[in-house]
C-alpha cells in the first residue's frame, strides 16, 4: 500500500532521498548518511518519534508515553495518525 505524503515532499528530490535511504545496508551506513543530511536535533527528534511509534504499536497508552518520554500529546497524536 502506497503512503500519500504531503505535497511538499512528493517531488523528484524527495524520491532521490528515498532511493538513497533504500540503498543503505547497515546501521552504521544509516547513521553516517543521516548525520550528513540532518542536524543532531533533527536526528534526536526522529529517534523520539520512532520510540513513540514503537510504544503505540506495542499498545502503550498516550498518557504513559507522554509521562515516560516527555513528548507532547500533540506529537503522539500525529505519530499515531501515521500508524493507522
Amino acid at each position: 500500500m502506497a503512503i500519500k505524503l504531503e505535497g511538499q515532499i512528493e517531488n523528484q528530490e524527495a524520491e532521490s532521498f528515498w532511493q538513497a535511504v533504500a540503498c543503505l545496508e547497515t546501521p552504521e551506513e544509516v547513521k553516517r548518511f543521516l548525520r550528513d543530511v540532518l542536524t543532531l536535533e533533527e536526528i534526536n527528534e526522529a529517534v523520539r518519534r520512532f520510540d513513540v511509534a514503537r510504544r503505540l504499536y506495542e499498545g502503550e497508552t498516550f498518557k504513559n508515553i507522554e509521562e515516560e518520554t516527555k513528548v507532547s500529546s500533540t506529537t503522539i497524536s500525529r505519530v499515531n495518525h501515521w500508524l493507522h
